[in-house]
């Protein structure tokens, strides 16, 4: 199968996300946001067990025989489900710590406009393989991997390391 190899290092990267996000947020210090720091390292943890599920499904099912187009089809599908549900988790808990949409404590401003668009972003390359499949199918899949990680990384470094007040 192609990018088996890839798949297996996001499967890694992401595994280590799940566990450092886990210590960071048992252990972390304590703020006014110390609520909303550890509730970024659960969504640390979150979008890392996608990715490792993400990572790990094409490959689980290459090995049962399943063709390519229909492993990247479903993988997709898959994919999509369970991060349009952790986006609707992430915006619910926002709402539940009553905090403005655009002036979340923690991150800068920058990435609170711009995360949507790359959330969309990657929410099509998975809509796309879905609904159009084709040629690059996989190369889509590991772009929406990549940005999941991405943004894993991002609230990581922002729940461990970012100031206390929004830019």
């Amino acid at each position: 199968m192609e990018h088996q190899d890839l798949l297996v290092i996001f499967a890694e990267i992401a595994a280590a996300f799940v566990g450092f996000s886990m210590i960071v947020g048992a252990l972390g210090r304590q703020t006014q946001h110390s609520k909303l720091r550890r509730k970024f390292m659960a969504d640390v943890a979150l979008i890392g067990f996608f990715v490792l599920g993400g990572s790990l499904l094409p490959i689980v099912l290459h090995a049962n025989g399943m063709n390519l187009a229909d492993i990247w089809r479903v993988s997709s599908l898959l994919l999509l489900i369970m991060w349009v549900t952790g986006y609707v988790m992430y915006l619910r808990a926002l709402h539940r710590f009553q905090i403005p949409l655009l002036a979340v404590p923690l991150l800068p401003k920058a990435f609170v406009i711009s995360g949507p668009v790359i959330v969309l972003i990657g929410n099509a390359l998975l809509v796309w393989n879905v609904l159009l499949g084709g040629t690059g199918v996989a190369g889509r899949y590991l772009g929406a991997l990549l940005i999941l990680l991405l943004i894993a990384t991002f609230l990581f470094l922002s729940g461990g390391f970012g100031d206390d007040e929004p830019d």
